[in-house]
């Protein structure tokens, strides 16, 4: 085995094993989020800036060199257009009714460390700093009443229900 086949190799294990864990992150966020209640996608443009690229540059291997000639240099093109595909943006935002989503962190309402709810926003604290999900208004008091059956005491200070109309989103 040459050092550019260990190499191809290498690289095809590394973006196989990035495939699996992608896969299984979108598993666990379709088990946690439940049904989802608002979204924000970040950056889709930045999947095709790479995935056309990379699917146009495999056709031209294809059709320049043979397929069976390339197939290791094909193989890894692919790979990495279904790992751009498959992965979570680290801007995506959603808010399930069970749980919610920034980029690559999924938590259920029970593991967040702090949250409130203002504007059409459920912002909560992820590894000390404020995240915001969108949240439209008409699904605002089902969520707030079950983060408060679940974790009442993480509400923050400055959410709906501390006596402050002008951070009250909901009437």
């Amino acid at each position: 085995m040459t050092a550019l086949q260990a190499l191809e190799s290498a690289t095809g294990l590394l973006l196989l094993a990035a495939i699996v864990h992608s896969l299984r992150l979108r598993a666990r966020a379709q088990r946690l989020l439940g049904e989802q209640l608002g979204a924000e996608w970040g950056r889709v443009w930045s999947r095709f800036a790479v995935a056309v690229p990379a699917a146009t540059a495999a056709i031209w291997i294809a059709l320049s060199v043979g397929l069976a000639s390339a197939a290791p240099e094909l193989a890894l093109l692919v790979g990495a257009v279904v790992l751009v595909i498959v992965r979570p943006s680290f801007d995506d935002r959603v808010c399930g009714s069970l749980g919610l989503r920034a980029g690559w962190h999924v938590l259920a309402h029970d593991e967040l460390e702090e949250w409130r709810l203002i504007g059409e926003h459920l912002r909560f604290r992820l590894f000390g700093e404020w995240v915001a999900v969108p949240l439209p208004v008409e699904h605002q008091v089902a969520v707030r009443e079950r983060l408060v059956a679940l974790v009442p005491e993480r509400e923050s200070a400055f959410g709906p229900g501390t006596g402050r109309p002008a951070y009250d989103p909901v009437p």
